[in-house]
């Protein structure tokens, strides 16, 4: 598992510094973020780029909650999340605000629990949308969303015991808010 992990991470480095040669375009002229997200799913940390053919890729690193705020489990998961923006609608809300409403796909895996089960992996689609708020004189950004993910739960307990689940925390804490706080560069 851990020649997967390494995968997914040169896939990850790869993939952001090659939207960082993507040319910005667009009314607000989004260039590279970096911050925090915060949900009563988990929190973690965030990284956005603007990427070639418009858009922007989003790459999260999360602590997932499932049963940790109500003391069932002593230790959070973890997952990684890559998301693809795409604006779909621009408008100014004043001289130092401006909005965009932004919606996409993306893949999402990590060591998380599921709805009382043991911990296990997760291979998932998903899905995302949200309002970012964009201010021009100060250099950051809030962005308030929600996102799913439909997938695989996999339990290995032994070379002979494992379970195949479907992720059920993807879609019943998809209406879970997210903030993220994010400063552009």
């Amino acid at each position: 598992m851990k020649h997967v992990y390494r995968f997914l991470t040169a896939v990850l480095l790869l993939s952001s510094c090659h939207s960082l040669l993507a040319q910005q375009d667009g009314k607000f002229h989004r260039r590279l973020e970096a911050g925090g997200i915060f949900s009563f799913k988990g929190c973690g940390l965030s990284l956005v780029a603007p990427m070639k053919g418009g858009g922007m890729g989003e790459i999260r690193l999360l602590a997932d909650f499932e049963h940790v705020l109500i003391n069932h489990e002593a230790r959070p998961g973890t997952r990684i999340q890559l998301l693809r923006h795409f604006g779909l609608k621009e408008k100014d809300l004043g001289d130092d605000l401006a909005i965009q409403l932004t919606g996409g796909p993306g893949l999402t895996a990590g060591l998380v629990c599921d709805r009382g089960k043991d911990a296990g992996y997760l291979i998932a689609l998903s899905v995302g949308g949200g309002a970012d708020f964009l201010f021009k004189t100060v250099p950051v950004s809030v962005f308030v969303g929600l996102s799913a993910d439909i997938g695989a739960h996999v339990i290995i307990r032994n070379q002979y015991d494992n379970t195949m689940t479907f992720y059920q925390n993807g879609w019943r804490r998809a209406w879970y808010p997210e903030v993220s706080v994010k400063y552009r560069f």
